[in-house]
């Protein structure tokens, strides 16, 4: 699913687009790359939130938040509720 949904190489080939992501606005928002956490980690911004995707080994966690704020403020919460994470996988 990782490479899938995050490898350049892997996106939109056979109908992947419609596997991975939960909503529309998430397959068609743009991944941003979030140096700094797991393995690899990507930022997906929508409208109304945003997901934060880590991965480490061969485990992945999705933290999605919603609420006031701006994307930078998600992202930021996110990113925090993620190294708090990590440690325990």
């Amino acid at each position: 699913m990782w490479n899938d949904t995050f490898r350049e190489e892997h996106r939109d080939s056979d109908n992947q687009k419609e596997d991975r992501a939960a909503d529309e606005d998430e397959a068609s928002a743009p991944h941003q790359k979030v140096p700094g956490l797991g393995q690899d980690a990507y930022w997906i911004g929508s409208r109304v939130g945003g997901a934060l995707y880590v991965l480490k080994g061969n485990s992945f966690i999705r933290i999605s938040v919603g609420g006031a704020g701006d994307q930078a403020a998600k992202l930021r919460k996110s990113q925090m509720l993620a190294q708090k994470i990590l440690p325990k996988i």
